[in-house]
């Protein structure tokens, strides 16, 4: 951990991470000092109620550290430091519609104050076999996403054709090989999941015995002049 005094005597010039936890009740201006290096910042366990509105002057700075201090409310400057990482980004986004929610959720009514915000903030060390148990993360396909919201149905319909290719024939290989898949299609307003299951003697039998379709043979029959 740093001290402020050697941040104020410039003997920190130069490194990439600042520890300050010194009941902290203003922003050290002398922090601006290290914006050529400085990627992440630890400001928890002070007693900070809001961040400068030129934060963004730290260029490099990627990752910030808040919790335990005085905000009521989620700093709008954070928005603005474009540097953040992608996991950052996605935290950020993930409180501004917690927030959303949260405005208008029941609990509100019994309290005399909003939510208007929540903090994550993770501490200890997961198990050494924690990696080895833990199950694979689940991929996250935004192909729909855009030409959805652009109502672009051209584009949608060649998303869904990409979508049939690369996602979800390779979950049918792996359903066929007696892997367990779930599949989750998120909308704007609900969501659908889907889990697959292993086939029945009926089904196994009926898939077996089913009489070829029409648009089967048509599709693997070659063409004739």
């Amino acid at each position: 951990m740093h001290t402020l005094e050697k941040l104020q005597r410039g003997e920190l010039k130069g490194i990439q991470r600042l520890q300050l936890r010194c009941g902290l009740t203003e922003f050290p201006r002398a922090i601006f000092d290290l914006a050529d290096s400085l990627e992440i910042l630890d400001l928890s366990g002070n007693q900070l109620s809001a961040l400068p509105d030129d934060l963004p002057r730290l260029h490099k700075l990627r990752v910030i550290f808040c919790s335990d201090n005085a905000f009521t409310e989620l700093p709008e400057v954070l928005g603005q430091c474009l540097q953040l990482s992608p996991a950052a980004k996605l935290l950020r986004r993930l409180q501004n519609e917690m927030q959303m929610l949260l405005y208008t959720h029941s609990v509100n009514e019994g309290r005399s104050l909003t939510i208007n915000s929540f903090w994550v903030h993770g501490t200890g060390a997961l198990p050494i076999d924690a990696n080895k148990s833990a199950q694979q993360e689940p991929a996250v396909i935004h192909t729909l996403r855009q030409s959805a919201l652009q109502q672009d149905l051209m584009g949608w319909l060649e998303a869904w054709q990409h979508v049939d290719a690369h996602v979800i024939a390779p979950m049918l290989a792996r359903v066929a090989a007696g892997a367990p898949q779930r599949l989750v299609l998120c909308g704007e307003h609900e969501f659908h999941v889907y889990d697959s299951a292993a086939p029945s003697l009926w089904q196994r039998l009926r898939t077996r015995f089913a009489p070829t379709s029409l648009d089967t043979v048509l599709a693997v029959a070659p063409l004739k002049d």
